[in-house]
């Protein structure tokens, strides 16, 4: 397992620890903040993402089921491309 330091969300937007983001789909929703991204154990291409909410509540997601959402509070500037490798985001 390697602990990762951004990754794509549902809509290909890079998405970091830190950020706040929400669920999509399903019978719930759910919004809270990236607390870490690994990879799967046995999976090297399997990405899991751990989000917690406000209440505390830590949900282990993909990141295909998550979307990143504008957060004026929190964000400075608003990420174009990722650093590390170049992807280019949707601003």
């Amino acid at each position: 397992m390697s602990i990762l330091m951004y990754c794509l969300d549902k809509e290909g937007d890079i998405t970091n620890v830190g950020d706040l983001v929400e669920k999509t789909g399903g019978d719930y929703t759910f919004q809270g903040r990236i607390v870490v991204i690994f990879n799967k154990l046995g999976a090297p291409d399997a990405i899991r993402v751990v989000v917690e909410g406000s209440e505390g509540l830590l949900l282990i997601m993909s990141p295909k089921q998550i979307r990143r959402v504008k957060d004026y509070a929190y964000e400075v500037l608003p990420r174009t491309s990722c650093p590390a490798c170049g992807h280019q985001s949707q601003p």
